[in-house]
């Protein structure tokens, strides 16, 4: 989105000529939409398994809100992987979602939460042993 806004300023900015108030507001409503999406995205601080509970807990935050927190159950958690691999490393991409049922209720991601895709594989290897569902796409 953030692109599309730019270029479309660019190419009215080279054409001062078709440069009004009203050719302004698209690319203004893109780069406003881009940004609250970004400052309304929830990032994962904390992320545990509690095991006298049974209970995942993952604590979280945006720019918009203070820390707030999900617990799911052992017994109604699921774990989806969602490996996207590119040509170099470099693409390479993990997506981890938690489940609750069939509800997706938190995504983990490299650039979201600022995790290695190691350490979103390391969240896998807990609830292995919890017996928690995993599904692999």
């Amino acid at each position: 989105m953030t692109i599309i806004a730019l270029i479309f300023a660019v190419v009215l900015l080279w054409v001062p000529e078709r440069l009004t108030i009203f050719s302004l507001i698209v690319p203004s409503i893109l780069l406003l939409k881009d940004l609250y999406d970004k400052a309304s995205r929830r990032r994962l601080q904390l992320l545990t398994f509690d095991n006298e509970k049974k209970e995942i807990i993952v604590l979280f935050k945006s720019l918009l809100s203070d820390i707030k927190q999900i617990r799911l159950s052992f017994d109604t958690a699921r774990l989806e992987v969602v490996e996207k691999k590119g040509k170099f490393k470099f693409f390479e991409s993990v997506t981890l979602y938690l489940m609750k049922e069939k509800m997706e209720v938190f995504e983990l991601t490299k650039s979201k939460d600022h995790l290695s895709i190691d350490t979103l594989q390391d969240i896998v290897k807990p609830a292995k042993s919890y017996a928690i569902p995993i599904i692999e796409k």
